[in-house]
């Protein structure tokens, strides 16, 4: 009998095959009966296009029970930042109305390839089985009432942010084709009320041309698991899919910016499962792939914006008829936290990019200053998490801005091999270079727009307020390594605590004086993860040498006691450094009561010269 580590998930009254033994307890995924915890709304679906092939609507269910499970699975905490802890493995055994198809070897691979590239998840494994029907939805629930095809039409998702609003605008305004605007709703009221008005606005601005389609899936009872939701494009373009199946249709169009779509990782730790891929060029290849399978002709899928910034997008939206629209549309990750009046969290990823591009766009006054609950420009940034995203997001904008194209090539090599056979070039140099110039104009962009901030905010008769960006701005902080701004966070500390632990008595040795400087750290572990979730530390005496490499900082403590020449310290530190691995940044708190170190600036020097590593002198 087989064991396996996968998450098990039990969808449309599937069993586990006998022959598995699960070490997990398999997630049974319920529509039906007294033990629900789905809602998967095909039968309103299919009442809207009268009716759906059973291959279809097997790929509808497919991609629900997917975007439950994802929701419902979590990928451990944030501090987790190895692939493996934050990846997860899915085993779907799911009863299909479509059996012989489903179970082609080739779809599985199709279905893993896809959504495990898309989620950053390491496996989605598929065993189908047969036996599944569902009753007509209702009368009309027949071949012969299928949706009269439109030669006129067009079909696009339509989310409620800002790129999918300025999408719809730019093809309702630059064309006469009808619209089909496809939404999921996860039973988040805030989100349907969004869409709800964005619509009724362009529904009176475009009468006659837009038929709203709405999918509703979601999980029942408590709060989801996980809120990653990185699978939610799969559900998404699949309704899409499904409808362009309806409707005869050889498209559909996603409106996303291209710098969201490719979003070239800003740390190391946003590898896999924590950077979002849902709109990536080869995301949108292997979905194309797919559904043209499922469909059985050639499906494409259109981004129109992927060579465009938010800001870009965002000056054109902010030209047309629909510019009052802007504050309507709702951009943040985060709208289930408790946000009183604003709609906007103000602190995540997608708000910070939303914030600095509306300046860019030179239309900061249509998103100020009530809709976000964050001001993070004017007041202080409490989180660890959202000031390291806002450092991240500056720094790397920098870069793309002063970086020349051979450069960024070299520095996204990884990145831009998954990137450039999807992107419609003729050469992989020219597609390395739009992506370059692409990137450049963004991060000038960004650039700009911080510049624009601190000419509006910084008012030289008010004080800064700590903490906040235009603080972080004027100390520079987004040019220092997220390293170095852990090791200062460190060293303020130590300043202030280690006075204090021996204020009346000494330590007795320098084993004494490291077992005070490790319970000091370990009462600020907690914190210092919060305000540096990118960087992984220890300290030196507790980490087995073959653990060293694991580490971004190794804290290393030393105690010159009176007896202690400077030369005897500097022999210390000087054998230290040998043993550690060079891209290992180490920081020595070297303790000097009785001031042996008579000048501190040089012998600091002598080994910050010779390779990353800092000497911070206490007494």
């Amino acid at each position: 009998m087989a064991k396996t580590t996968h998450q098990n998930v039990l969808c449309n009254g599937a069993k586990l095959p006998a022959e598995v033994v699960a070490e997990i307890k398999p997630l049974c995924l319920d529509k039906y009966g007294q033990n629900r915890n789905v809602r998967i709304g095909l039968p309103r679906f299919i009442q809207s296009v009268f009716h759906l092939p059973e291959r279809i609507l097997d790929l509808l269910e497919l991609a629900a029970y997917v975007y439950c499970a994802d929701r419902s699975v979590s990928r451990g905490p944030k501090d987790a930042v190895e692939y493996h802890k934050w990846s997860r493995s899915f085993h779907f055994h799911v009863k299909v109305r479509d059996f012989d198809f489903w179970k082609q070897p080739k779809i599985v691979r199709t279905l893993n390839e896809a959504l495990s590239f898309l989620s950053g998840d390491r496996e989605f494994n598929f065993s189908f089985q047969p036996g599944h029907s569902t009753p007509p939805a209702d009368l009309f629930d027949r071949e012969e009432f299928a949706l009269q095809a439109k030669t006129n039409a067009q079909i696009s998702l339509f989310s409620g942010g800002l790129d999918s609003l300025a999408g719809v605008s730019e093809l309702l305004a630059n064309s006469t084709d009808s619209l089909f605007l496809i939404s999921h709703r996860s039973g988040q009221p805030g989100t349907a009320r969004t869409q709800e008005q964005l619509v009724k606005a362009l529904v009176e601005a475009f009468p006659n041309r837009i038929q709203h389609y709405k999918f509703h899936c979601g999980l029942t009872g408590p709060r989801a698991a996980e809120e990653t939701q990185r699978t939610r494009m799969f559900l998404y373009s699949s309704i899409a899919a499904s409808l362009c199946a309806a409707l005869s249709k050889q498209k559909f169009s996603i409106f996303e910016n291209g710098i969201t779509s490719l979003n070239f990782i800003r740390r190391q730790d946003l590898m896999n499962g924590r950077a979002t891929r849902t709109t990536h060029p080869k995301t949108i290849h292997l979905l194309q792939q797919l559904f043209s399978e499922v469909i059985g002709r050639k499906l494409t899928i259109e981004t129109p914006f992927f060579w465009k910034t938010k800001a870009d997008l965002l000056e054109s939206l902010g030209k047309s008829n629909q510019r009052h629209l802007i504050p309507s549309a709702v951009s943040c990750s985060k709208t289930f936290l408790k946000l009183e009046q604003a709609s906007h969290c103000g602190g995540c990823s997608q708000c910070i990019d939303r914030r600095i591009a509306t300046y860019a766009a030179g239309l900061a006054e249509t998103d100020e200053p009530d809709v976000y609950a964050l001001d993070f420009i004017n007041q202080a940034i409490s989180e660890g998490e959202v000031r390291t995203t806002l450092l991240d997001y500056i720094r790397q904008a920098r870069d793309f801005a002063e970086w020349n194209a051979d450069h960024f090539c070299r520095e996204l090599l990884n990145e831009l091999a998954d990137v450039v056979d999807f992107v419609g070039a003729k050469t992989e140099e020219e597609a390395n270079t739009k992506i370059w110039e692409l990137c450049k104009r963004h991060g000038t962009q960004a650039m700009e727009a911080l510049n624009r901030i601190r000419n509006k905010h910084d008012k030289l008769a008010k004080r800064i307020p700590a903490g906040s960006l235009l603080k972080l701005m004027a100390e520079r902080e987004y040019l220092k390594t997220p390293v170095l701004r852990l090791v200062e966070n460190v060293c303020s500390k130590m300043k202030a605590a280690i006075p204090i632990a021996f204020q009346k008595n000494s330590p007795k040795d320098e084993p004494d004086f490291n077992d005070k400087v490790s319970a000091i750290l370990n009462a600020e572990k907690d914190s210092f993860e919060r305000e540096h979730p990118a960087i992984r530390f220890g300290i030196a005496t507790t980490i087995p040498d073959h653990s060293w490499h694991e580490q971004n900082l190794l804290i290393e403590s030393k105690f010159i006691r009176s007896s202690t020449t400077p030369s005897k310290a500097s022999d210390g530190i000087a054998a230290d450094l040998m043993k550690y691995p060079s891209e290992v940044h180490v920081l020595f708190l070297v303790y000097d009561p009785h001031r042996a170190i008579s000048n501190d600036d040089k012998f600091r020097s002598e080994f910050e010269k010779k390779r990353p590593c800092t000497v911070f002198i206490v007494r």
